[in-house]
């Protein structure tokens, strides 16, 4: 066998096993469980419980305590997982603690993201939503939250960035 036949083996082999490794790195992302702040179960405990909860919607911003009454407008129950992420810009925003964010949309999805979620588990979920929670929450924030103003010292520019 010459150098050269050497080496194009060697070549295939060594792409043949970074194609291996890539693709069993995509399946075990692919598996990973939901971290518990982004599952169903974590948004509504966090949804009751949170006592510091920042939110942002139009060009308003507020700051509200998570309660039972408050958990049951998001409407858990009728939540369910997609693949797909929302496009567009968000109508609502909450930020339960830093890089922990929510973010609702129009058409009735929501995605959720925790970026200090461990390293063996998915940051972000996306669920689809009744299309009206959105509308019901900025109606109970707007009725029951403390206002606040951008630059405030609580609300920044980067204050809802994921």
């Amino acid at each position: 066998m010459s150098k050269i036949q050497r080496k194009h083996i060697l070549f295939a082999v060594l792409l043949f096993a970074l194609v291996v490794i890539i693709a069993f790195a995509g399946m075990h992302f692919a598996f990973k469980p939901l971290s518990n702040s982004v599952t169903i179960d974590g948004l509504q405990t966090a949804a009751e419980e949170t006592d510091y909860i920042l939110v942002k919607f139009d060009d308003a911003y507020f700051e509200i305590q998570g309660t039972i009454e408050f958990s049951t407008l998001f409407e858990f129950d009728e939540w369910q997982q997609q693949k797909e992420e929302p496009t567009g810009e968000p109508v609502l925003v909450l930020r339960f603690a830093e890089a922990w964010i929510v973010e609702f949309f129009a058409e009735g999805t929501v995605t959720a993201h925790n970026g200090y979620a461990s390293g063996g588990t998915k940051q972000d979920a996306c669920y689809v939503i009744p299309s009206h929670v959105a509308d019901e929450l900025i109606a109970y924030i707007g009725t029951h939250g403390i206002r606040h103003e951008l630059g405030d010292g609580t609300i920044s520019a980067s204050t809802f960035h994921k």
